[in-house]
């Protein structure tokens, strides 16, 4: 055996693979950061909504002025922001697209009236539970809480 062959050898013989301990230990690491990322990014998402949710209800009641100025009042309970969505006298055209009146838990934006603290209506999302009430996401959104 020549001196080449018998440090072949030893290289050969000296590799070693990983134990199923250590790639256990690895996976459980991956796992837990995985699972870290998938909390915050879930966190972000619902904080979210509940920003795009105020946009919404800014822009809802933007048009809900347009409307008692273009009709002198604002819309009944029966006729509800379903009325922003028809097209307009002066201008042929919407308000409001149906997406619009849809709050991004896809539940439809509830229209009160009269409002709470002699407001003449009130516009609320009932937040990601689509229920009265609740925290977090599930709090409900009123535009009379917006700061303007």
């Amino acid at each position: 055996m020549s001196s080449t062959d018998s440090i072949r050898s030893r290289l050969l013989t000296s590799r070693r693979a990983f134990s199923l301990i250590e790639i256990m230990v690895v996976i459980v690491i991956i796992g837990l950061l995985a699972g870290v990322l998938a909390v915050n990014v879930r966190a972000q998402m619902a904080r979210a909504n509940v920003t795009a949710a105020k946009m919404e209800l800014g822009k809802i009641f933007d048009n809900l002025e347009i409307y008692k100025q273009q009709v002198g009042k604002y819309p009944t309970v029966d006729q509800g922001l379903q009325v922003l969505l028809q097209p307009s006298t002066d201008t042929g055209e919407a308000l409001l697209k149906q997406a619009d009146v849809v709050d991004p838990w896809q539940n439809t934006y509830e229209y009160v009236v009269p409002g709470r603290d002699r407001q003449p209506y009130e516009i609320i999302s009932l937040g990601a539970d689509g229920r009265e009430g609740g925290t977090g996401a599930d709090q409900d959104i009123s535009h009379l809480d917006l700061e303007r």
